[in-house]
């Protein structure tokens, strides 16, 4: 262990804070994160930081962004707030709902890349469903609940590989006083119900191939982009505190 004096250690504590916050490093796939997580762990291991200096880190309120999409629906389908919750917890942020809006908080990079993964997949989900499925919600949720077994089994890789356990614990009990902060009079709403019908276990097939870290990207490009910008005017509007 590398021992440091005052102005080193806080030096140390200023880079781990910038990694809270991905600054730099980014968080758009798995791969990303984890080398994010590494990092983290090699400087706590290298200098001999504590979880406790960690949670000591000065304005990770700041580092905390919030990112608003409206889907202009006020009882937005149950297999949408799903998706919604699923990808926040991958990327170990926050998704509240209220009405047609899902709120992401998290770290700035973070949120922003939760609430891209949503609006991408979303979409795409969306779409795929008119196409293929005669029962669209049964079908959409079954390409849920498969992604969300994805998502589930990277982040288990994760923690068997020991790595982030410590950012994750941090940015838990930051993001989790931020959201009281903002809502302050939060409910926790029920886990939604579905039917394995022959239309879910189509979509719970193609949750198993759907790219989940990219853009949509299939086919004409320029085409497609210009789909989903008309789709998301539609649907959509984003915004973020």
């Amino acid at each position: 262990m590398v021992m440091l004096n005052k102005e080193e250690r806080l030096k140390v504590l200023d880079k781990l804070a910038k990694l809270l916050a991905h600054t730099g490093s980014g968080a758009v796939n798995a791969n990303e994160m984890k080398a994010a997580h590494r990092a983290i762990k090699k400087l706590t291991d290298e200098y001999g930081i504590s979880l406790e200096e960690l949670n000591e880190i000065e304005n990770k309120e700041k580092l905390i962004e919030r990112i608003d999409i409206d889907l202009h629906n006020s009882t937005p389908k149950m297999w949408a707030r799903s998706l919604a919750v699923a990808i926040a917890n991958f990327y170990e942020c926050r998704c509240v709902r209220s009405k047609s809006h899902f709120y992401f908080v998290g770290f700035s990079l973070d949120s922003e890349v939760a609430s891209e993964v949503f609006e991408n997949l979303y979409y795409l989900i969306s779409a795929v469903a008119r196409m293929q499925a005669e029962n669209f919600n049964d079908f959409c949720f079954g390409v849920v609940i498969s992604l969300r077994e994805r998502l589930e089994e990277i982040k288990s890789e994760r923690e068997r590989d020991n790595v982030g356990g410590a950012l994750v614990v941090v940015k838990k009990g930051a993001v989790d006083e931020q959201v009281k902060k903002i809502f302050p009079n939060l409910t926790t709403g029920k886990g939604g119900t579905y039917y394995k019908s022959s239309d879910f276990l189509k979509g719970f097939q193609c949750g198993k191939t759907i790219e989940i870290f990219k853009s949509i990207n299939d086919g004409d490009e320029v085409k497609v982009e210009k789909s989903k910008e008309e789709f998301k005017k539609k649907v959509f509007k984003i915004g973020r505190e």
